[in-house]
């Protein structure tokens, strides 16, 4: 823990040791903290299910994804975060973190596109 973590006057004591050690404890569990609902989460919005689609055709940049669906997306276990070259030209002869898409980010793609083919069916029978 360094010096800075606590306000002090004059040479950390014992006692500052051990209160700086409770306080970086803290800020692991308020880091590592579930989330308020438990393990469960809400269905995948069209924008997930769209940059799900994109990785169908290859990986893309972590960069061109919101950090909040990266964060969504590899905490479900659809994407896996790789080093693979950069497709920009500032980056030229480098590497960049890029977005995989897992087997189960596939399934879900797949079991999505047949949901969709089931509802055009039924609204195709429904004009009939």
């Amino acid at each position: 823990m360094t010096e800075s973590a606590i306000p002090r006057n004059g040479p950390m004591t014992t006692a500052d040791h051990l209160h700086a050690d409770e306080i970086v404890r803290t800020r692991r569990k308020l880091k590592m903290a579930k989330p308020l609902n438990g393990t469960k989460f809400r269905p995948l919005s069209p924008i997930a299910k769209q940059t799900l689609r994109r990785l169908l055709d290859g990986p893309i940049p972590v960069s061109q994804v919101n950090p909040g669906l990266a964060a969504r997306l590899r905490g479900e276990g659809l994407v896996i975060q790789q080093e693979h070259p950069s497709p920009y030209k500032t980056h030229l002869g480098r590497t960049c973190s890029h977005f995989f898409i897992t087997e189960k980010g596939r399934r879900i793609c797949q079991d999505h596109e047949k949901a969709i083919d089931e509802t055009e069916k039924l609204k195709k029978d429904e004009k009939k």
